[in-house]
């Protein structure tokens, strides 16, 4: 007897997508906090969850992928996440905020350009593993944070709907 169902097939999406990261959030990851989910879409936020912390993105540099790591000798699958972001501009308080960002675990919300809203470390937490503070050589340069952010899941990403993104929204803190 087989495994997996398979249950449909998928057309060629219409045009008119766009890529790219608009803004993610963050909230301290608890076992109180942790978001579940019915075949990838969370139907409801915890009530746990009062806030999260959304920091505007630019397009450039900013991204997340995803990487199916199957073994067929044990039989086990797990999802490897790596989200780039780069926070512009240094200053005391991106300090700050990266700092407090190394220290344990996080649940990240990713808004994308197609008004969809993913959620990444939902079962044990995104961790903060690279990234660095710098300024360029000339005036145009950038200057700001380069984070790299990794996870380990049991599932892919996870989306957000209509009702649960309008919590998300409610309980988003943005930045100054």
């Amino acid at each position: 007897m087989p495994c997996q169902t398979l249950n449909k097939g998928r057309k060629l999406a219409c045009k008119g997508g766009t890529g790219g990261l608009k803004a993610a959030s963050f909230a301290v990851y608890t076992v109180s906090n942790s978001i579940t989910a019915t075949d990838g879409t969370v139907a409801t936020l915890p009530a746990a969850l009062t806030a999260v912390y959304r920091h505007e993105l630019k397009n450039a540099g900013n991204t997340y992928t995803e990487e199916i790591v199957a073994d067929p000798e044990m039989r086990t699958v797990v999802y490897n996440g790596t989200l780039a972001l780069v926070l512009q501009k240094l200053d005391i308080d991106t300090r700050n905020e990266v700092k407090m960002l190394t220290m344990g675990e996080v649940i990240i919300f990713l808004e994308d350009y197609n008004g969809n809203v993913f959620v990444i470390g939902n079962e044990v937490g995104a961790q903060l593993t690279g990234g660095n503070f710098v300024t360029g050589g000339a005036r145009g340069d950038m200057s700001g944070a380069n984070l790299t952010f990794s996870t380990t899941e049991n599932e892919p990403y996870l989306t957000l709907s209509t009702a649960a993104k309008a919590t998300y929204e409610l309980i988003a803190v943005d930045g100054n």
